[in-house]
């Protein structure tokens, strides 16, 4: 595949793993408890069984022999009473939001590579757009995931119960950082000229 770009275009092969490494942790994160039960950002231990809680809904798993798991979700919000608080649960949209931002701009970067020959079709501020978009709804979605399970963590071990984070907490740092990095190296270069070129079949000034 690098053979496909000149030298100055090399960076570009760093692009796409970077935004497909972005969309994959944070398909994977918005896919968390109770789609993919692996995946949550706080488990703690309740009655003999334990409670997982994810993105968009909670499982509560009992001890052995003691029924089926029982989920709630998806769901835009939920409750988890006195632990989480409900509006910052509806803050958790923006995973999905940064999600769908990181689509687009993995695909937006695809068009640049395969349809440079055309020049009409693509435009390099759509890549960063899309880029700078997911990087900032990322970091919102931090912001409500950390404040919302970190309080719970601290209000489930004042009533002695052990609660730990899960890898989603993790998995969305790592997709914050590397869609940052995206956003930086990631897109093809360009000038403040490239949107008032004269000619539409003319290269971008690269």
């Amino acid at each position: 595949m690098a053979g496909f770009f000149t030298n100055a275009e090399r960076h570009l092969i760093g692009g796409v793993i970077l935004s497909l490494a972005t969309f994959v942790l944070l398909l994977l994160t918005t896919f968390s408890v109770p789609f993919i039960k692996s995946i949550y950002f706080l488990q703690a231990p309740v009655g003999g069984g334990k409670v997982t809680f994810g993105a968009y809904g909670w499982c509560n798993q009992p001890a052995e022999g003691q029924g089926d798991r029982e989920c709630f979700g998806p769901n835009m919000g939920y409750r988890w009473d006195p632990e989480l608080i409900y509006w910052l649960t509806k803050g958790l949209i923006t995973v999905g939001i940064a999600c769908a931002f990181s689509l687009l701009a993995l695909i937006a970067l695809l068009l640049e590579i395969f349809c440079r020959p055309s020049y009409q079709l693509t435009n390099p501020i759509w890549f960063r757009v899309f880029s700078g978009l997911t990087t900032l709804t990322t970091i919102i979605a931090f912001v409500f995931a950390t404040v919302l399970f970190h309080n719970g963590r601290i209000r489930f071990e004042n009533r002695g119960i052990d609660a730990s984070y899960g890898p989603a907490e993790w998995m969305l740092l790592s997709a914050m950082i590397v869609g940052f990095l995206s956003l930086c190296v990631g897109g093809p270069r360009f000038t403040g000229r490239h949107m008032y070129r004269a000619d539409n079949r003319a290269v971008y000034n690269v």
